[in-house]
């Protein structure tokens, strides 16, 4: 575990060695997992599904000193895991809840280092947006509103940035069929 200059922490591990040797051109990064720390991994998850995410959750805490010890936390502290899948990406995304350590809620601004911003594609960005608002996010762009930009073939791309209720910068795009000439 390590820590990047914009603040964020950055897991790192090999898995065990399938025995084959990597070609020499192989990258060393070979999958990737955003994980966010959040409140409720519970809530969190149950509002990631309601955006389209299938998701999975450890429903009981798990201690685990050696995991414990990589985050840099007291052994006996426990964690839980919430894991969303972002459908066409091959992105994880992990939401992780801590138990039994002292914990402080950050609230940065989309402009500030180490803020965390995704963007998802969605069919319907003014359902979405009533979800996460539903949920406690809240709608940062100006006006609190979406903004139509200029899309691809002369279309316009709706999109719009929600802060979801851990902090997380959505940005939501929801993009129309080109125009025909």
């Amino acid at each position: 575990m390590l820590k990047d200059p914009d603040g964020h922490f950055v897991e790192m591990f090999q898995p065990a060695s399938s025995g084959e040797a990597p070609s020499p051109n192989a990258p060393d990064v070979t999958a990737v997992r955003v994980r966010l720390t959040v409140d409720d991994a519970s809530q969190a998850m149950r509002l990631y599904q309601q955006l389209g995410l299938p998701g999975t959750l450890d429903s009981s805490f798990t201690s685990n000193p050696t995991v414990m010890r990589m985050f840099g936390l007291p052994a006996e502290a426990q964690y839980r895991v919430a894991n969303m899948t972002v459908p066409a990406s091959g992105l994880i995304l992990e939401f992780i809840e801590f138990k039994g350590v002292d914990r402080r809620a950050v609230r940065s601004n989309i402009q500030d280092p180490g803020s965390t911003r995704i963007q998802l594609q969605v069919r319907d960005i003014e359902a979405a947006i009533t979800q996460l608002k539903a949920a406690g996010g809240s709608v940062i762009s100006t006006g609190g509103a979406t903004v139509d930009l200029p899309g691809r073939g002369g279309a316009v791309t709706k999109t719009s940035i929600v802060r979801d209720p851990n902090n997380l910068f959505l940005v939501l795009l929801q993009t129309a069929p080109p125009r025909n000439p």
